[in-house]
């Protein structure tokens, strides 16, 4: 009884920890201005959030996806928000009038840039234009006037959590360690019933061994008989 409590403290113990939640977003965004103009792309990212209810500069991603202009970029192009705001749950908090998320593949932290040097391009939702708009997508590219416009919208998709992947090592040891303690236990009882009829037979052998001395040493006519039965 000790091992197993001492097996399951162990393993309540162990239970894992979760991580921040994964937040999982899509964003589509679409041309108004320029020689992509009418041209729509969607595209998603994915990030752990681990502030809460503030603005945070860099916000590192986990996954990214999105092609524009027949070009892919991945995590490798566009790694991190260049700036966001998030709530108290850590999700995007795109409400108009509050600090503005946005991203590109040709940002810093805190910034963001468009040229038409380069294949460029950001997004921006959250703080209003001079036209009002909540949310922009702007785009360039060598051989433009100039860089061009589009409207960009955003949506949460998923949300998870995930144990860590440190705590989900300590359940694993947990388990098996309350599997152990169990198995030791389950072996032992085994054990003990086993001689435990071992010991009766024997006991019971010499039982009878003795009775069946006595009984040949009775007058009960065929002591041949008496070998084998009480009289």
């Amino acid at each position: 009884m000790r091992r197993l409590v001492l097996g399951l403290a162990f393993l309540l113990f162990s239970l894992p920890a979760f991580a921040g939640p994964i937040y999982d977003y899509e964003f589509t965004v679409t041309g108004t201005s320029g020689p992509l103009a009418g041209e729509m792309s969607t595209g998603s990212f994915s990030y752990e959030a681990t502030q809460f209810s503030e603005r945070v500069l860099g916000l590192a991603l986990t996954a990214f996806d999105f092609a524009w202009h027949g070009i892919d970029y991945g995590l490798s192009e566009v790694s991190f928000l260049a700036s966001a705001w998030v709530d108290g749950e850590g999700r995007l908090d795109i409400s108009p009038g509050m600090v503005s998320t946005f991203f590109g593949n040709n940002c810093d932290i805190g910034t963001c840039g468009v040229n038409i040097a380069n294949e460029t391009w950001n997004m921006e939702f959250g703080f209003p234009d001079a036209l009002g708009f909540n949310s922009i997508f702007r785009y360039a590219f060598p051989g433009m006037d100039g860089v061009q416009n589009g409207t960009a919208s955003l949506t949460l998709i998923d949300a998870t959590s995930v144990p860590e992947p440190g705590a989900l090592g300590l359940l694993g040891i947990g388990l098996l360690g309350l599997l152990g303690l169990h198995t030791r236990a389950l072996w032992q009882s085994m054990t003990g019933v086993f001689f435990w009829l071992m010991r009766e037979r024997t006991n019971e052998k010499r039982w009878t061994d003795s009775r069946n001395i006595h009984y040949r040493h009775t007058d009960c006519g065929d002591h041949r008989s008496n070998y084998l039965r009480v009289c």
